[in-house]
């Protein structure tokens, strides 16, 4: 802790001639398209991604998008409240916006960029994202426009140097969560030049959309050195809108892992058997219902700290990641403790043990294994 921020600091140097070594090579100075769209300060959400992906890196990324569709399918039809069209024209789109990325891997090209900005008590975002290919966006839009009754699509409504512009608007069954975080109007322009992706959403979209195309292709504009990773955002705002979301999503993220294959379930299943022989009750039972995220959007009432992460290239191919967290984000840790030995079955445990069990488990698994 320094002056009221907690500083995570991460170096990574791979050894030379590594697969490591090899993964990192290529991104070093690598510029970016979005280079000249600038950092907003203090904003509530500023992010960007930069990066080279190795063969390895390809291989393991077009993997995971592609494993991504079908669990992400079963989840709709899983999900009560939709009719058969309307199931159906969800799962075209998420396997239309998870086959793009997948696509994209064989490219190698990462190189993205996302600003949120407030306006009032509403919000303002405008996104880039460059694809092998933007070609796939119409037949995406076409997908979403049969999410419900209400919701339409305006095709080329502007263009904006080489970018075409559609407009889309959201009808029945758009997600509160997002309607009281950029308005009710459920208007997003989304505009396409070939190889790249714009989404401007919120008040005055089109107008932050017109902005951010123009500074890309403006030479008065000293381009920025863009890191590998940057993300620099307000917690409250981005937690309660993400929190709300959940609720309503098509998509349970946590389902999605495990059914995707991707969640540790091998140790979650040794920890349940581990429990059950010692008799007691598995962690991930005992936490399944606690609502952290309500607890801390409840401390964190009127606080506007932030939460700053960068990883970039030092020399070479040696890798800095840096977090600064300011401490009202800390001091939460002790509030959640507190909540958690205080509220249902959770008490049983505590929070604060949940490391100490689980080391504890591991311990003893290790001691078996060894005799």
């Amino acid at each position: 802790l320094d002056g009221g921020m907690g500083l995570l600091e991460i170096v990574v140097d791979p050894t030379a001639g590594t697969q490591l070594e090899a993964d990192f090579e290529g991104s070093q100075n690598k510029e970016s398209f979005f280079a000249r769209v600038p950092t907003q300060e203090n904003g509530v959400l500023s992010g960007r991604l930069n990066m080279i992906l190795s063969d390895t890196l390809k291989r393991h990324f077009s993997e995971f998008y592609t494993k991504a569709i079908p669990a992400v399918q079963g989840q709709i039809d899983e999900r009560e409240g939709y009719t058969p069209a309307e199931s159906q024209a969800r799962k075209d789109a998420m396997t239309i916006i998870l086959q793009m990325p997948a696509d994209n891997a064989a490219d190698g090209n990462v190189d993205a960029f996302i600003e949120i900005s407030a306006a009032g008590d509403k919000h303002t975002m405008v996104t880039g994202l460059t694809f092998a290919s933007s070609d796939p966006i119409s037949e995406l839009l076409q997908a979403i426009v049969n999410f419900g009754d209400g919701w339409t699509l305006e095709e080329n409504v502007a263009t904006i140097g080489n970018v075409t512009v559609h407009k889309l608007h959201a009808g029945g069954s758009y997600p509160v969560a997002l309607a009281n975080f950029f308005g009710a109007d459920g208007d997003y322009y989304v505009g396409v030049d070939g190889t790249h992706v714009w989404v401007a959403a919120g008040v005055d979209a089109m107008d932050a959309l017109t902005t951010a195309i123009g500074q890309v292709t403006d030479e008065t504009l000293e381009p920025a050195h863009i890191p590998l990773f940057q993300a620099d955002f307000q917690v409250r705002p981005i937690l309660e809108m993400a929190h709300a979301w959940e609720g309503e999503s098509a998509v349970d993220l946590m389902a999605f892992f495990k059914k995707g294959g991707f969640a540790n379930q091998t140790r979650e299943r040794e920890d349940a058997a581990q429990a059950n022989e010692d008799g007691e009750e598995p962690l991930a039972e005992a936490f399944k219902d606690f609502n952290w995220q309500q607890i801390m959007l409840d401390v964190l009432e009127g606080s506007e700290a932030r939460i700053e992460t960068t990883f970039d290239f030092d020399e070479e191919t040696t890798i800095n990641g840096r977090t600064v967290i300011e401490t009202d984000v800390l001091q939460q840790e002790a509030t959640l403790v507190r909540s958690a030995s205080q509220t249902d079955h959770v008490a049983a445990h505590g929070l604060c043990n949940l490391r100490c069990e689980h080391s504890r488990r591991t311990r003893r698994r290790r001691n078996e294994n060894s005799l």
